[in-house]
């Protein structure tokens, strides 16, 4: 496996800086050429969400777009091997090309795409903000905790986890662990949050209903980062549920994150 680090300058002398690992894994006919990484803010460990992904020609013209994940994931498959640019463009950051590189048949890139912050200017404004209860408050969630059913952590106990991925803060929580699973519809391994009999819990969000007890295929870290969230309720087993979220209803637990 080598590594490589490219610079490019484009208009406006734009600058990318991104390493790059080759996988030579053995090619067959049905392989496919794979670009996948995290976009990520130059200068930062901070990740870039939602941002425009593309494979570019050597004429520059477009092979392939993605956009990239809540938690900065993209992936791109070139339609064949070739050498291509990388091109990303965010909200708030600059457009960044970088490359060319070659892409052999069946190879899988994997890399850390950076692109450097841009300011957007705004009118100066003032804003009134008439005093009123948090969304922690309005939601019953200090009323729950006085029961002591369940497990509850507040932003300040979110943050002495340490968590880099939502997920993460379920590691050291009694009666909860993270299993890594594979992911063929995102292309890459995902945490899943388990808790007692090892149950895949409901996941409410806000209040909102996100995944079923025993559902797969949605995983926390897609839905919500660990400096968003204000609140956790973690409820192990169904006799813990409370009457708002349904009750005892079967075997498995519920998490409902707050932001």
């Amino acid at each position: 496996m080598g590594a490589l680090r490219r610079r490019t300058r484009i208009g406006g002398g734009l600058r990318a800086l991104f390493a790059v690992c080759v996988l030579l894994a053995p090619a067959s006919p049905a392989a496919g050429q794979v670009v996948e990484g995290v976009l990520m803010e130059d200068g930062s460990d901070r990740v870039v969400r939602f941002g425009s992904v593309a494979l570019l020609h050597e004429d520059r013209s477009v092979a392939v777009t993605s956009q990239a994940s809540i938690t900065g994931r993209f992936s791109l498959e070139a339609p064949e091997p070739g050498a291509y640019y990388v091109y990303a463009i965010a909200l708030g950051y600059r457009a960044t090309l970088d490359g060319l590189f070659e892409l052999g048949r069946g190879d899988t890139l994997r890399i850390q795409f950076r692109v450097p912050a841009d300011a957007v200017p705004i009118d100066s404004l003032s804003v009134t903000v008439a005093p009123r209860r948090s969304r922690l408050d309005r939601s019953g969630f200090y009323e729950r905790r006085r029961t002591n059913m369940g497990l509850f952590l507040t932003e300040a106990d979110v943050l002495k986890t340490r968590a880099f991925e939502t997920s993460d803060i379920f590691r050291k929580q009694p009666g909860a662990w993270v299993s890594p699973v594979s992911s063929s519809r995102l292309g890459f391994t995902q945490n899943r949050v388990l808790l007692r009999n090892g149950c895949v819990p409901a996941f409410f969000m806000d209040g909102n209903l996100i995944r079923r007890a025993g559902e797969s295929g949605l995983y926390m870290d897609e839905f919500v980062r660990p400096d968003e969230i204000a609140g956790i309720e973690i409820y192990r087993g169904s006799s813990e549920i409370p009457l708002e979220y349904g009750g005892p209803t079967g075997p498995c637990g519920i998490v409902v994150i707050w932001t």
